[in-house]
């Protein structure tokens, strides 16, 4: 029964410590480490840091040399070199010169691991082509300035007071009075009109300002407010008008060119209409037209009839491309269209532009926005960007067609569903859904793009899917849309892994022939995640089985790059192209393939990148296939202890029950008699016998087993300590030493520090003769008045202990003439004499006074000043109120260094109790205290947002008309303030 495999271990030789008590030091450095070749194996590619320890016992180094099989690799202490597959079996050696003469040891590479790492790709993994406008229909993340309003029409307007029904403002209709509108800052001179006359006024060329309340609108045409020039505003901010429609089910609302609607509520009052509620047709295809600070309620009942929200439709002739209409802050509360109509359709037309748009129902279609043309003969939409966007969990965008240009989307939606069921044609289908999250199912016949990095998406199976999925791509590239072509990205595409037990694997997939770009090389980077970076640098396992293959298209076969494949683990897997077999061997891929004949893995255009295949291996029990043996001491072998063991590490192919006869002898003395031990696996533990000397390292003669014999040159070390060496005395460990005393009177703490000349020693700190819990290194920082000394052991239990040093840090004694350091902490909201963080020298025992005012907007009611010492914040601080907001602050009989705190100074006004995060009013100004950097929003309390910032982490004052407000943070806290 097979055992477990050990792991394959690199040989390195390493001369022992040997240091006589009599002599002190040796005339040349001594190597006593190394480090670099000590992993379990070294793959071709990696890099590895050679580093080397040496004891200078007295002399002066004049260089380092590396060597790889004599010829030199660098020249300096600290190598890096990155190993070659041609490196097996060869011999590093490093190279110290000093004044005393030059040492040099070997150490031996025997083995590269059992895999080969192809080369990772020099630049970043291809990121693939930018989405332009004039090739592909979307773009994400596009932003727009808002427009200045001209709510006078030029000055071709005149101006409306609408009193609402039962209105007792202080207006009279008829009479023309000058109205302020605060949220516009303006005075319009206005004629004002009952709300029963609202209706029968509106015409071209008038601005409304309707006062806060319900004007229901009974609709008996299509174009009821289709008037250009119509302007309609509620007049306050603080809480919205409401147009309310009441009528039958037989009506739409037409928009037309410069009509400007801002501060509604729209309600539909859950009536069914024909067709769509507002269409935005030829007539408005022209700049002007502006939707601002609307909410819509209660549209449609969810009848067949109740289309659309906003409709967009043009006729071809009359379309203009460079044309700008507006939608800013719009939400739409809630809406019962049909299901078989999406609630904005941008149903052929160009030029439209939403910013912080909020859809809040989640009736009707799954896709909300629709951007599409017409017929299959129109040119697709053109310049629409929706800037913000808010959607219930499940809604996505749809846009028909590929000839649609610059439609921008928000960074969420940057997936996009790739459907190739469109027909040149046909006005039936559509070919992208932009959605937030990329749900690609292992049985899906098309693919995601991500719009971000313009890679394209697909799901690895164990079925055909995959290949479809790649087909549907070359599909989409194959299209050619009526009035313009489509180029979608070059063929970037990441495998997505699938889970496989504990495994993320790639499963067999197809690269079928993408015709129509000829000249571009096809990226297959394998990934875990769809989220993942393409500049991954983990691999994804390659899982096939005895017929698993990876098919490449001949015509595409020397264009073709690979990321990320493991094929280490994978048996039988063979790569092909349609005509024939690419390459393959009897077996599993390994690094010998990658070089043969027929591969395109050459020179002029390498196709794997960071991928890992199977070492090659010629035959069992090859030159590679040594059995390794090491012989590792364990640390702190002293001389003459007879339970002294080494540990013995066998190589991959050892098996429990093999019995194993091991060779050594001591390594600098070529005379010493060889010794010879027998265990028996998985037994690992080698007694040293005889107990080892003073002069003792070991070198490995050969290791037989009773069932394969192999020969290794390398070295078992074991470093042997002897006493004296290792400290007896104490003059010969510590070279430095505790002072006898230390005076420290400005700081509040203090570094001891102790140096020894020997390694491998463990530390004790003691405070006034008790042990100092978890204080166990060379140092130890000191933060109290009293006695210090540290202990020291040798790995032979040779203790030696330091001097006792009295630490002070002067409070203690009342002296006079020490001067003791007083520092205080800045706080943002108040000012100190002395300046903060300026340092002021007290004498001993003497009083420290200072003085601190509280900055507009705050008080000191509730202040407390603290040292951070109990005995002084209790008993040592007077306070003396000089005015409203200064205040004299004593610390008496100052004896030590001081870092002082101020708190409790707290805002003024009616500010929120007990929260970190603070609004309040004072003199006419919202003031703002904030932890850390944190968004905020202003609102009336007819929630209307009337400013929004961003704050920094302490002050801020934003200038604000008198009204009350709703404060909203962006981490969810709230508050009302009003300022007077």
């Amino acid at each position: 029964m097979k055992a477990k495999k050990f792991l394959f271990t690199l040989i390195v030789s390493i001369i022992a410590i040997t240091v006589s008590a009599q002599t002190g030091i040796f005339d040349k450095p001594v190597i006593v480490g190394f480090s670099g070749l000590s992993s379990a194996q070294v793959n071709v590619g990696a890099t590895i840091t050679l580093d080397v320890d040496v004891a200078l016992n007295g002399a002066t180094i004049s260089g380092y040399t590396w060597y790889l099989d004599n010829t030199v690799i660098g020249n300096a202490k600290v190598c890096n070199y990155t190993i070659l597959n041609t490196d097996g079996n060869k011999t590093i050696k490093i190279k110290i010169d000093s004044d005393k003469g030059s040492v040099e040891e070997e150490y031996k590479i025997i083995t590269l691991g059992n895999t080969f790492s192809t080369e990772k790709n020099t630049a970043s993994f291809p990121a693939g082509s930018p989405l332009d406008n004039s090739l592909f229909p979307v773009t994400i993340g596009q932003t727009f300035t808002d427009p200045v309003i001209d709510y006078t029409n030029g000055g071709l307007n005149t101006f409306y007071y609408v009193l609402k029904n039962g209105s007792t403002a202080p207006y009279t209709s008829g009479t023309t009075v000058s109205i302020p509108i605060p949220y516009l800052n303006r005075t319009f001179n206005c004629t004002v009109i009952d709300y029963s006359n609202f209706q029968s006024a509106v015409g071209a060329n008038k601005t409304f300002f309707l006062e806060p309340g319900t004007f229901d609108v009974t609709i008996t045409t299509e174009v009821p407010f289709s008037y250009n020039g119509l302007v309609m505003l509620g007049a306050d901010a603080t809480e919205k008008s409401v147009l309310r429609f009441n009528s039958s089910i037989n009506f739409r609302t037409r928009m037309n060119t410069k009509i400007i609607w801002e501060n509604l509520i729209i309600d539909g009052n859950n009536l069914g209409f024909n067709q769509n509620f507002i269409t935005f047709g030829t007539e408005s295809v022209a700049d002007g037209l502006i939707m601002k600070n609307l909410l819509f309620r209660n549209i449609g009942n969810g009848t067949g009839n109740c289309r659309a929200l906003f409709n967009f439709y043009e006729v071809e002739a009359a379309r203009n491309y460079n044309v700008k209409r507006y939608f800013i802050d719009i939400t739409v509360e809630s809406a019962r269209t049909s299901f078989i109509y999406d609630l904005i359709n941008i149903n052929g037309a160009d030029g439209i532009y939403f910013k912080n748009l909020d859809i809040q129902t989640t009736s009707g279609t799954a896709y909300p926005i629709a951007i599409t043309n017409g017929t299959a003969t129109t040119m697709g939409c053109q310049n629409v960007i929706i800037d913000g966007l808010t959607m219930p969990a499940g809604k996505n965008i749809r846009i028909l067609r590929y000839n649609s240009r610059g439609i921008s989307i928000p960074q969420e939606y940057r997936y996009l569903q790739l459907h190739t069921s469109w027909n040149p044609t046909s006005t039936s289908g559509y070919a992208i859904i932009a959605t937030r999250e990329a749900n690609i199912a292992t049985s899906a016949t098309y693919a995601y793009l991500d719009a971000k990095t313009s890679s394209y998406l697909v799901r690895s199976s164990l079925s055909t899917a995959v290949n479809t999925q790649l087909t549907r791509i070359n599909t989409l590239f194959g299209q050619a849309p009526t009035k313009a072509a489509c180029t979608l990205p070059a063929p970037t595409i990441k495998l997505i892994g699938k889970q496989d037990g504990a495994d993320m694997i790639i499963a067999p997939f197809a690269v079928p022939n993408l015709n129509n770009i000829p000249t571009d090389t096809v990226h297959l980077i394998a990934t875990d995640n769809i989220r993942n970076p393409l500049e991954q640098t983990s691999m994804v396992m390659f899982k096939g089985d005895v017929s698993s293959r990876i098919s490449i298209n001949s015509a595409i076969t020397d264009r073709v790059k690979l990321y990320n494949l493991d094929f280490s683990n994978d048996t039988f897997s063979t790569i092909y192209h349609a005509t024939g077999v690419l390459y393959a061997n009897s077996g599993a891929l390994d690094k010998s393939a990658i070089y043969t004949e027929n591969s395109f893995y050459n020179d002029a255009n390498k196709s794997f990148y960071n991928c890992l295949f199977k070492d090659f291996i010629a035959s069992p029990l090859g030159p590679l296939q040594l059995i390794c043996v090491t012989l590792s001491g364990t640390p702190g072998i002293c001389i003459g202890d007879p339970t002294a063991t080494l540990n013995v590490s066998f190589g991959d192919y050892s098996n429990d029950g093999e019995v194993w006869t091991i060779k050594y002898r001591e390594r600098n003395n070529a005379l010493a008699p060889v010794i010879t031990q027998t265990i028996t696996l998985p037994n690992t533990n080698l007694k040293i016998d005889p107990a080892p000397s003073a002069t003792t390292s070991y070198v490995l003669v050969s290791a037989e087993s009773d069932t394969t014999t192999a020969f290794v040159s390398g070295t078992g070390i074991v470093t042997v300590y002897d006493k004296m060496s290792a400290g007896s005395h104490k003059i010969s460990v510590i070279t430095k030493d505790l002072p006898d005393c230390i005076s420290e009177c400005i700081k509040q703490s203090y570094l001891l520090t102790v140096e020894c000349t020997n390694r491998m020693l463990t530390y004790q700190w003691y405070f006034n003769d008790k042990p100092i819990e978890g204080a166990t290194s060379n140092s130890y920082l000191a933060t109290r008045t009293g006695l210090y000394h540290v202990k020291v052991k040798t790995v032979c239990d040779d203790l030696f202990v330091s001097n006792t040093c009295r630490m002070s840090f002067c409070d203690e004694d009342p002296i006079s003439d020490i001067q003791r350091g007083v520092r205080i902490l800045p706080h943002p909201s108040i000012e100190t004499n002395p300046s903060a963080n300026m340092i002021t020298y007290v004498k001993g025992w003497g009083d420290f006074v200072f003085t601190i005012k509280a900055k507009p907007g705050y008080s000191l009611d509730n202040i407390v000043v603290k040292t951070g010492i109990r005995s002084i914040d209790e008993h040592s601080v007077v306070y003396n109120r000089i005015s409203g907001d200064s205040m004299q602050v004593t610390i008496r009989q100052v004896t030590r260094a001081l870092l002082i705190t101020i708190e409790g100074v707290s805002p003024v006004g009616n500010e929120v109790s007990g929260s970190q995060y603070k609004a309040w009013a004072y003199n006419g100004q919202l003031y703002f205290d904030v932890p850390e950097k944190v968004g905020v929003q202003i609102f009336t309390l007819a929630g209307a947002l009337y400013h929004q910032r961003n704050l920094q982490e302490g002050n801020c004052t934003v200038n604000i008309e008198k009204g009350a407000y709703i404060i909203v943070f962006d981490n969810g806290i709230r508050q009302k303030v009003f300022i007077r």
